[in-house]
């Protein structure tokens, strides 16, 4: 563990694993113990955050090992740019390591995950060196249908009354981004950024632009970029293959990876919105 929590300096560690509660005690008996990997910029602070939620194959590599690299370079970078960054391991703690393909997943994207979000975001209000009104949450794919469930005004998974709020959100080829799930009345609380794949046949841009042009026709602050010809984890740093352990309703595996223009886009983008709407 030492070598996976390497310092870059005497101060601030690169990362630091750390544990938090779920908010999700109503469904769960107890709070479940989360597991989070911290990104912290230097200095004292206070400092804007994001709680990052990943997708279907979980925080972590194969091996268990590491953080997966599409996820800690968007920790860097965000720690770079001077954000605080929680990524939630809502799987690992729950005994789950995949849910790709599954239609009913052991951790659901409406009610135990955004549960695990409001988790950490309490986490973070009460950290010194967080500034706990400047708090964003950013998701992909299963995380990003889980963001689209946290964001909504009436979900499963949100607090009636919640203790503090996220200020914006932001959903990257999100699970779920369609009407027949969010209810056709669907629009997020707070100023929203979605990017979708073009090209993406995992999580279709097409239902989700849908889902999110009535949103913003009916009042939602949402941007949206749809990137051509870019596939399912664009922004990932790995190239393109096809998800063979997964198959589609037509029976095909999914075709996932990067795509440098659109993830060098996408960078900047999330940076530019993050500082609009929680300042730096």
């Amino acid at each position: 563990m030492a070598g996976f929590l390497a310092l870059q300096s005497a101060a601030v560690p690169a990362q630091e694993k750390i544990e938090f509660k779920s908010n999700d005690a109503d469904i769960a008996g107890q709070a479940t113990g989360i597991d989070g990997y911290l990104y912290r910029p230097e200095g004292a602070g206070p400092f804007p955050a994001v709680v990052g939620l990943h997708g279907c194959s979980g925080m972590l590599t194969r091996d268990r090992s590491a953080v997966t690299p599409i996820y800690a370079a968007w920790g860097e970078h965000l720690k770079r740019n001077g954000f605080v960054a929680l990524l939630v391991d809502g799987f690992t703690p729950r005994n789950v390591t995949i849910v790709c393909g599954n239609p009913k997943p052991e951790v659901s994207p409406d009610r135990a995950r955004p549960r695990d979000a409001y988790g950490a975001l309490l986490h973070l209000q009460a950290q010194p060196f967080v500034r706990p009104g400047a708090i964003a949450v950013i998701g992909w794919s299963h995380g990003g249908g889980t963001t689209l469930y946290t964001v909504a005004p009436v979900s499963p998974g949100r607090p009636s009354s919640p203790k503090g709020d996220f200020a914006a959100a932001i959903a990257f080829y999100p699970g779920w981004c369609r009407a027949k799930d969010q209810g056709a009345g669907w629009k997020p609380v707070m100023p929203m950024l979605a990017l979708l794949g073009g090209a993406d046949d995992w999580t279709p841009s097409e239902p989700c632009l849908a889902l999110l042009e009535s949103a913003r026709s009916a009042g939602a602050a949402i941007d949206i970029v749809v990137y051509p010809g870019a596939h399912h984890a664009f922004d990932s740093p790995s190239g393109i293959r096809t998800l063979e352990s997964v198959k589609l309703p037509s029976g095909r595996s999914p075709t996932v990876g990067g795509d440098p223009a659109a993830r060098a886009d996408a960078y900047r983008r999330v940076v530019e919105f993050l500082r609009a709407r929680l300042g730096n």
